[in-house]
């Protein structure tokens, strides 16, 4: 008779609020990331929890996550906070954003979603790995030099890799909202 071992669940949970612009500041990205770790803490996920993370401190937080990875575990990446595209790129806007001047500052100084999609689902070729995308709320900060042309609204279409499962917030090219000032959690 054998016996199921079961598999690992790991999940790096990001949530950024305190944007370091007046204007790119939300309100709901901390508690909805600590009520899903709470909530993946219960079904026995081991959840690595960051909160209000830099640029360099969300490259770190992924790349440590991504060495946790053993093939066959199940992987779950959540991020809530700002999103941003750039040539039908997408990016997840670290909350150090007031050094984000023009739009080729985003492509160095935020976080790239299909680099990081692909880093982890190369970690895991033999399972799920699942990746939720809070974000895309409207990004356009003051003194911002969008290229002409470009809307910027909304992140891109995002091709996943096999095994890989994209949840967003909004359909591509559309906006998420904060939600209500009253509310606990945003609208996702």
């Amino acid at each position: 008779m054998s016996t199921l071992t079961p598999r690992r669940k790991l999940a790096l949970v990001i949530g950024n609020n305190d944007y370091q612009r007046p204007e790119s500041k939300l309100r709901h990205c901390i508690n909805d990331a600590n009520d899903l770790t709470d909530t993946l803490t219960s079904i026995g996920f081991l959840v690595h929890k960051n909160i209000n993370l830099t640029n360099q401190q969300m490259v770190d937080a992924i790349a440590d996550f991504s060495h946790r990875i053993i093939d066959g575990d199940l992987v779950l990446f959540y991020f809530s906070g700002h999103g941003y595209q750039v040539e039908h790129a997408n990016y997840l806007m670290p909350i150090d954003d007031e050094k984000i001047i023009t739009e080729d500052d985003v492509k160095d100084r935020a976080v790239p979603v299909e680099r990081t999609l692909n880093r982890l689902a190369k970690r895991n070729p033999s399972y799920v790995t699942l990746f939720i995308l809070d974000c895309c709320r409207a990004y356009w900060p003051k003194n911002m030099k969008i290229k002409d042309g470009v809307n910027g609204k909304g992140l891109s279409f995002v091709n996943a890799p096999a095994g890989t499962f994209i949840q967003f917030a909004c359909g591509a090219s559309k906006t998420a909202s904060d939600g209500l000032e009253t509310d606990r959690n945003g609208l996702f």
